[in-house]
């Protein structure tokens, strides 16, 4: 038997962690975005956040922690008229 070879359950034990090492790595470059809606008149505004937490909690909970600058900033798109293909999309950092 060799000693530095690995054998069967560990070599995929040791995979698995790579993977998981990898996915922490790369999820801290995912954008996370949270959908609402608001009132424009008699109509529902579809709106996007688009933000850069690793996680979805994160965003959801900043979007509830800024809640009036994130509405401030969606009238604001739609006063200007800026919609993209029906929805007003919100980037924030």
């Amino acid at each position: 038997m060799e000693a530095d070879r690995g054998r069967g359950f560990g070599q995929f034990g040791n995979v698995a962690i790579a993977i998981m090492h990898a996915e922490a790595k790369i999820a801290i470059r995912v954008a996370r975005s949270v959908s609402f809606q608001i009132m424009n008149g008699n109509v529902r505004q579809a709106c996007t956040l688009q933000t850069k937490f690793s996680t979805q909690a994160e965003a959801r909970k900043h979007f509830l922690m800024s809640w009036p600058i994130i509405e401030r900033m969606a009238r604001d798109a739609i006063l200007a008229g800026k919609l993209e293909n029906g929805q007003i999309t919100l980037v924030m950092v």
